[in-house]
């Protein structure tokens, strides 16, 4: 049986990946959109926008691999 305390510690950090992971996401479909944006207009992609996405891309990797790292504290084991 978990403690009180490990289970608000599971918890934290459970919510903090959820957080993590929404804030890519957000970052990351904003990027998509200002990309989509770009090319509509019929302008190039430049090198700083390939990086940003290529950054955004990543972090958002990171962030799904953190999350589904962490178990909900809540689900049933």
């Amino acid at each position: 049986m978990t403690t009180r305390e490990e289970f608000e510690a599971a918890m934290a950090l459970y919510d903090e990946a959820v957080a993590k992971y929404g804030a890519a996401k957000a970052e990351f479909e904003a990027l998509e959109q200002q990309i989509m944006a770009r090319l509509a207009s019929g302008k190039e992609l430049t090198a700083a926008d390939s990086l940003a996405e290529d950054r955004v891309r990543a972090s958002l990797f990171f962030a799904r691999v953190r999350l589904s790292k962490r178990v909900d504290p809540r689900s049933p084991s």
